[in-house]
């Protein structure tokens, strides 16, 4: 690999686990923000849903616009707009107030995944190196679930929050002043061999990761708030069981892309998808806390192990000249309809309890599963 493209490669990792830090920091702070508006499961996962609503609208314009127009342009665009956002959270105390904040952010923060994923795809085809991109997302949550409750406990959610969202800004600079060839690969050297799929086949594809995200979206936004309300932590303590999925998600993402070189990604996240619904119940029955911390380190395995596996099978069955439409495209449809999953997860567990909804949650995966099975046969991928 020569060194610009490596250079091209840390930066696109170290924007990754920035990228997600401020992503996956809204549910971390729900617990807080439920507790000091006094909200409802109701309205705490219309919160999330407003935040994933307008991630995911942005998600595929973001896309198109870095197929079109310069990546690193795009990408500085993002992550400025990130870290002039979230300041806005020192002035915002009512519930409205905080709901428009996010959803601004979530504009910003919804460019890289697009993007990035696209750049990654064109220059690296190898599950390896989507393994190792992913999983430095997950590294950047993981450092910052470890930091979040010290960090609360000394300055609060909004200073925390803007603390988080700091990096967004020479990360911003860095793309702003690199390369203005950053990303691009001549088609005649990198062009990988693209597989002929039907577009039904691929609209399967998407139907099978839309409804494993929409059980699985639902259970990790409401993770922290299961651990204060089913676990007995303080909210300020809310990160402590994501933590353990986060754990498992570096070494599942690493592990299932070093595995996408030599078998289907297909039927690796089929394999993966099943393994989590009996998980999913596991966690939910009166086991002693450490084997609850288990059951989390192998569901974060399992659930963001699927991600390489995706990343290597689209490279192989789309054109690179859309790539970055494709990834934006699967983002926005799966957080769209992943955005609703909070809000009636909030509505059904101020019906039925915490530990009843998570159970019920596990329906939309295993449909997940079968569709994906149905895409395995046809496709034989």
């Amino acid at each position: 690999m020569g060194k610009s493209k490596k250079i091209t490669l840390f930066l696109l990792c170290l924007a990754h686990g920035s990228n997600d830090i401020c992503w996956m920091m809204i549910p971390l702070l729900l617990p807080l923000i439920r507790e000091e508006l006094h909200l409802t499961y109701t309205q705490s996962g219309l919160l999330l849903t407003c935040f994933s609503v307008a991630f995911s609208i942005f998600s595929i314009m973001s896309g198109h616009l870095g197929d079109i127009y310069k990546a690193n342009k795009v990408l500085s665009f993002g992550f400025f707009l990130t870290a002039g956002i979230f300041p806005l959270l020192l002035f915002a105390h009512s519930y409205f107030q905080i709901i428009l904040v996010l959803m601004l952010a979530a504009i910003g923060i919804s460019i890289f995944h697009p993007v990035g994923t696209a750049l990654v795809s064109r220059s690296w085809q190898r599950g390896i190196s989507f393994g190792f991109f992913e999983a430095t997302g997950c590294g950047g949550i993981l450092i910052m679930t470890l930091l979040f409750s010290s960090l609360v406990t000394f300055l609060g959610w909004r200073l925390t929050s803007l603390v988080l969202a700091l990096p967004s800004l020479p990360i911003g600079l860095a793309f702003l002043t690199s390369h203005k060839n950053l990303g691009y690969v001549d088609p005649a050297i990198t062009q990988p061999k693209i597989k002929s799929i039907e577009l039904k086949s691929l609209s399967l594809f998407y139907l099978a990761r839309i409804t494993q995200m929409f059980g699985g979206a639902a259970i990790m936004s409401f993770m922290p708030l299961f651990a204060v309300d089913v676990g007995g932590l303080p909210p300020e303590k809310a990160s402590f069981f994501p933590v353990f999925t986060w754990i498992g998600a570096i070494p599942g993402m690493l592990i299932t892309g070093i595995l996408s070189d030599y078998y289907s990604p297909l039927k690796i996240i089929f394999i993966l998808i099943l393994i989590n619904i009996p998980l999913v119940f596991a966690i939910t029955l009166p086991f002693p806390l450490l084997i609850i911390f288990i059951f989390l380190v192998i569901l974060g395995f399992c659930g963001s192990g699927t991600w390489p596996p995706q990343g290597v099978w689209l490279s192989q069955v789309t054109s690179e000249k859309t790539r970055g439409k494709t990834f934006g495209a699967l983002i926005s449809s799966v957080n769209l309809t992943q955005a609703f999953s909070p809000l009636l997860f909030g509505f059904l567990a101020d019906k039925w309890g915490l530990i009843a909804t998570f159970r019920w949650a596990t329906l939309p995966i295993i449909i997940a599963a079968l569709f994906l099975g149905k895409l395995i046969r046809e496709t034989d991928l």
